[in-house]
């Protein structure tokens, strides 16, 4: 009889164990969730730069290819992620440079799995993002470690862009524990000429979203890039030395420090691409 309760204890005790046990392992399935998170940001080896906007026209397309080509260019293993509905920056990189990594998609869980590949494999990741703040552009937001959001030099712009992407930004922050950490607004079709850049000037540096300091200006070798079968860019262009020097000055502002910590897989890329063209200038 003692050998029955015994047993019977034991039975219990281990059934309270086991229901124990799996309320515990319920409560570890967020925790391991978060281990997973933590070991794929180790095993990663890229870093993901988003260009995003909330509407159309603002340069978002012209600055992710010309970020992607300046970083190939510099001997950095590069890959694009169009995102945006039209593919036009997808089309417009295989054109000018073949070998750059290119990869579409449209849905978030696309989205997930494509960052997810390509930066084990490359230094550099340049996404694409749609326009709007629909859950393809938040799960873009949600991978990026930096994002750049440009700002058409224009008094509407100012005023539209800014107040949506600070709310687009604040909600991403809130369900990503604050990232991503690293946002800039980047003023695109600058003219120093007129009245409006110089507010824009001003006004930029109250904002809650910081702006880089370097600023890309108004000029022909961004719009000529782009004409028919005749497809390069501006960094590319012989004679252009103005247009090369706002791209120079704006990624060597938004990624220096991390080029530095970065060694180029192909050296010979930036003597093969600047060189010629700086003796070109002189």
């Amino acid at each position: 009889m003692k050998a029955k309760l015994t047993r019977t204890a034991t039975l219990n005790k281990f059934a309270t164990i086991d229901s124990t046990a799996k309320e515990f392992f319920k409560t570890l399935l967020p925790v391991k969730e978060r281990i997973a998170n933590l070991l794929f940001v180790w095993q990663r080896r890229g870093m993901l730069v988003v260009f995003a906007a909330t509407k159309g026209g603002v340069g978002k397309t012209t600055l992710a290819v010309h970020n992607a080509v300046w970083l190939y260019d510099r001997g950095f293993r590069v890959a694009l992620l169009d995102v945006d509905d039209q593919f036009l920056s997808s089309d417009w990189v295989r054109k000018v440079e073949p070998e750059i990594t290119v990869r579409q998609a449209t849905t978030a869980r696309q989205v997930v799995r494509e960052v997810d590949d390509l930066l084990r494999t490359h230094d550099f990741v340049i996404g694409d993002g749609p326009q709007g703040k629909d859950e393809v552009t938040v799960a873009l937001l949600l991978k990026a470690d930096m994002v750049v959001v440009p700002l058409l030099a224009s008094g509407l712009d100012l005023n539209s862009t800014i107040a949506v992407t600070t709310e687009l930004i604040r909600a991403v922050r809130r369900k990503n524990r604050g990232r991503p950490k690293d946002v800039r607004l980047v003023v695109n079709g600058l003219d120093n000429r007129t009245r409006i850049s110089r507010h824009i000037k001003a006004t930029v540096k109250k904002l809650e979203i910081p702006a880089a300091k370097s600023m890309v200006r108004r000029l022909g070798a961004f719009v000529d890039a782009y004409i028919g079968d005749t497809v390069t860019v501006a960094t590319r262009m012989k004679r252009q030395s103005k247009a090369r020097g706002d791209i120079n000055r704006l990624f060597n502002e938004l990624l220096g420090s991390h080029l530095r910590k970065i060694k180029p897989k192909d050296k010979h890329r930036f003597e093969k691409y600047e060189k010629p063209r700086r003796a070109a200038n002189e």
